[in-house]
């Protein structure tokens, strides 16, 4: 052990690669690994030879060349071979057609994500904008245009506004209705949705998805593929929000009182 070049780090886990050697193929289990090459233990007595060239394969998109240094031949059939092999070179291969194609639709899907909730923050930073300088006055604006906005860029929804009671059962209400549920099954809606509430998590009724939010639940009736977790997020975000702009909603109409009051007391 004193005399290696590079210290050695054991691997914890049972990960396999796949390596070549003269013409064939093996699973091997790495053992260690350092900066100067791989161990490996294989699944049975294999013919490995000093200096034989080895090609070490990593989620198919890497390909390490080494040389197997030593070979350490455990004596029985069911003993595994002991080989370090020393890194050469390393040669990248580029993902075929159909598999590059995957990767770009993936990260596409994750950028449109990233786009819709940064544009949904700043919605948010505007309608804090739009609160404290007094445009919106009324609570529901402040909802109702996100849930328009959401709407917009992520797919057909209604908002349910959670108020927590004493009573044991959450309160709750039909917030922002853009006409996608029936009217007819509006007790069923709210009953799913006071199920949701009390579970505190988000649940599936008939294939429809109702995300929990704190203080809202979104009951949406678009595609949800691939839009669970951004419509999470939106979720959370849009309930903490919720207790900011009542905050500053009520801030205003008091404000607006005392300065009323001191107008009174001015003209007395």
């Amino acid at each position: 052990a004193e005399n290696r070049r590079y210290p050695r780090i054991e691997s914890q886990d049972q990960h396999s690669l796949q390596i070549e050697w003269g013409g064939r193929t093996e699973a091997a289990i790495v053992s260690d690994i350092s900066e100067g090459g791989i161990g490996f233990l294989l699944p049975k007595v294999a013919s490995v030879n000093l200096d034989d060239v080895m090609a070490v394969g990593i989620d198919q998109v890497i390909n390490l060349r080494g040389r197997v240094r030593w070979v350490d031949r455990a004596p029985g059939e069911s003993q595994p071979t002991r080989l370090g092999v020393e890194f050469e070179s390393i040669i990248v291969q580029p993902k075929r057609g159909d598999e590059a194609q995957e990767m770009v639709d993936a990260w596409m899907k994750i950028s449109e994500a990233f786009n819709t909730f940064d544009s949904f923050l700043q919605i948010l930073d505007l309608i804090d904008n739009d609160v404290l300088d007094g445009k919106l006055t009324k609570f529901t604006d402040a909802v109702g245009g996100m849930a328009l906005w959401m709407e917009d860029s992520i797919g057909a929804l209604d908002l349910w506004h959670l108020i927590e009671s004493d009573r044991g059962e959450p309160e709750v209400h039909l917030m922002v209705d853009l006409g996608h549920g029936s009217a007819r099954q509006y007790e069923q809606r709210r009953n799913r949705v006071v199920t949701v509430a009390t579970s505190k998590v988000t649940r599936w009724f008939e294939r429809r998805p109702y995300i929990y939010g704190q203080q809202v639940v979104i009951e949406y009736f678009g595609s949800y593929e691939g839009k669970i977790d951004l419509l999470q997020k939106l979720a959370v975000m849009l309930g903490k929000r919720m207790l900011t702009w009542t905050k500053l909603l009520n801030m205003n109409i008091a404000l607006e009182v005392l300065s009323d009051q001191i107008a009174l007391q001015r003209s007395d």
